[in-house]
């Protein structure tokens, strides 16, 4: 949460660790905001849309069927399409077994991930306030519905902030590790590997042997999960890259980034569409601050990295021959642009892009919780 201070409590202790671990008042009563949205919407008198809710409840939709299939029959009984999603989240409802289980773990994961946001908004050098915007920009992102259901977006931006929070400390095997999570979740998450690249790169160009090692092994994490996810589906189906050519089946073409923008202002804006606009001025404040920063050092470097490539890829991103319709989710999951942003709004922009935020999560959440596509 909030940067250290010298009333901070000692970290042998109980209160110490929690601090260290960055629970606190702030990341405690978001988490409690997040879940009063999420939860309300399944309130809302709203006739019911196409869609019918897995085991009859209102989170487990869409994207979220098809993860419950792959773990109860595996690949090689599930259609051809479903070879587009990774492994991970399918394992993580094979491991939780029951549908409200599965549920209520992923309310716990957004609460260590708003930690572990506060935690690298004091990494980055943030002031206290300035940590807790950046941690209520990810508790009522627009796509706060997708971070509550069992969707891989939560434990991918988890696995993002772990990944930097142990680079920052030195621990490359341990940021190794988180990347394997984040890679086995989603295409997004092997594309973090960029920022371990950025890192080795650098820290090869300065002849810096120790820390050019650090990022190799960084890098290792991302490559193994790959190896995940490949090793999965040659057991499964006997082809390890499936999923690329069903990504690009699913999604239909990519797009120059930004011209979905133009597509969107020129023709039918969607609800989801509205949201990405308001998201895009934080977003692009957020990379014109970790490019800035690049500077400063490989952490800095590797953080830019990573941030501006998973803005570029929503951006050119066209789902569904729907403009605009997942880059709000995709962007939510940018913690490093979440980060630098938070940094550089003054505090009246601050609280007008939280409530923008707010008022569309609330929007988002009630249309997902009621079965319409959000898009």
């Amino acid at each position: 949460m909030q940067a250290a201070s010298a009333a901070a409590p000692p970290a042998r202790t109980w209160p110490g660790r929690l601090a260290a671990w960055g629970f606190g008042p702030a990341a405690l009563s978001l988490w409690a905001a997040h879940e009063l949205v999420v939860g309300a919407a399944a309130w809302v008198t709203l006739p019911p849309g196409p869609a019918t809710a897995l085991d009859g409840l209102p989170w487990l939709r869409w994207d979220a069927a098809l993860y419950d299939q792959l773990a109860r029959v595996g690949y090689a009984a599930s259609p051809p399409a479903s070879r587009a999603f990774l492994p991970g989240m399918p394992a993580y409802l094979w491991v939780t077994h029951w549908p409200l289980a599965a549920l209520m773990g992923m309310q716990l994961a957004v609460l260590v991930l708003l930690m572990q946001v506060g935690r690298l908004a004091a990494a980055w050098g943030l002031r206290p306030q300035q940590a807790v915007l950046s941690q209520a920009l990810v508790a009522l992102t627009p796509a706060a519905a997708y971070y509550s259901s069992t969707y891989p977006e939560t434990w991918l931006a988890i696995g993002l902030a772990g990944m930097l929070l142990a680079m920052r400390q030195g621990h490359p095997w341990r940021a190794a590790g988180w990347a394997v999570l984040a890679g086995a979740m989603d295409p997004l998450g092997l594309a973090m590997g960029v920022g371990a690249g950025t890192w080795a790169v650098l820290a090869l160009a300065r002849r810096d042997w120790p820390r050019f090692w650090a990022g190799i092994t960084w890098g290792m994490g991302s490559v193994a999960g790959l190896a995940v996810v490949a090793g999965t589906l040659a057991v499964s189906v006997g082809h390890p890259l499936a999923f690329i050519g069903q990504q690009h089946a699913w999604h239909g073409r990519w797009l120059i980034p930004g011209v979905q923008v133009v597509q969107a202002l020129a023709g039918h804006l969607s609800l989801t569409g509205g949201a990405a606009l308001t998201m895009l001025p934080v977003s692009l404040l957020g990379a014109v601050g970790v490019v800035a920063a690049a500077r400063r050092s490989e952490w800095h470097a590797a953080a830019a990295a990573i941030g501006v490539v998973l803005l570029l890829i929503p951006l050119a991103f066209y789902s569904n021959r729907l403009p605009l319709a997942m880059t709000a989710l995709f962007v939510s999951v940018d913690l490093p642009l979440t980060v630098a942003a938070a940094g550089r709004l003054s505090r009246r922009l601050g609280v007008m892009t939280v409530t923008a935020y707010a008022a569309w999560s609330v929007t988002g959440a009630v249309l997902f919780a009621h079965g319409w596509f959000w898009g």
